[in-house]
């Protein structure tokens, strides 16, 4: 009676670990599934901005105006905050600076590219 408890312990447990290693198996499968996918993505991403190119340069500035006005139509802009005492212009200059040269940029490459 006792080997026979033993003997069902023990192939409990080989069973156990069999189907362990199945599902650890399983598990390593599902993982280079996904892996595969996104290194197909990830290859297949540059190809698609390029064929897009002209697309995202010429949203560029919409979205950046677009944020600069929700920011200042929905919180303190930046440039009005004061900075020990003094209000903070500089911010201000070099924040429509970066916009505008942004901006250039795209109409120019927009241009180009609708030309």
């Amino acid at each position: 009676m006792d080997r026979l408890v033993v003997a069902e312990a023990v192939f409990l447990k080989q069973n156990r670990i069999i189907e362990n290693r199945c599902f650890m198996f399983l598990i390593l499968l599902i993982l280079l599934y996904f892996s595969f996918n996104v290194w197909i993505v990830l290859s297949i991403w540059p190809f698609v901005l390029e064929l897009h190119g002209l697309e995202v340069m010429c949203l560029i500035p919409i979205l950046s105006q677009k944020f600069l006005n929700s920011m200042e139509h929905n919180c303190k802009p930046l440039s009005d905050t004061m900075y020990f005492g003094k209000p903070n212009r500089e911010n201000t200059s070099s924040r429509h600076f970066i916009v505008s040269s942004v901006e250039h940029v795209s109409r120019k490459k927009c241009s180009t590219h609708l030309e």
